[in-house]
């Protein structure tokens, strides 16, 4: 069964946390971010990505016409945290 967006965006969040100099394309994010036991869509994977980036944790930077890449914005960090913090217990 898919993972919902809520979990995907906790696993987004925990890679980024472990790579803060990670920057991908949705596609990348599929392959490198999140569990292959996920079987995410793309369509999920993207709201996931949309509520960290309206959360103001991750930024979305278009670089071609239907492609963005996405990274950590670092000074969210310590709110991330503390999220993922109080999400694990």
């Amino acid at each position: 069964m898919p993972h919902t967006p809520y979990i995907l965006a906790q696993e987004i969040l925990h890679y980024l946390i472990r790579h803060p100099d990670a920057k991908d394309t949705l596609e990348g994010v599929l392959r490198w971010w999140i569990s292959r036991d996920s079987k995410a869509t793309a369509e999920s994977l993207r709201s996931a990505l949309d509520q960290l980036v309206d959360k103001g944790w991750v930024r979305k930077q278009q670089i071609a016409k239907e492609e963005n890449l996405y990274s950590l914005i670092k000074s969210a960090t310590p709110a991330i945290v503390s999220f993922l913090d109080v999400n694990s217990s």
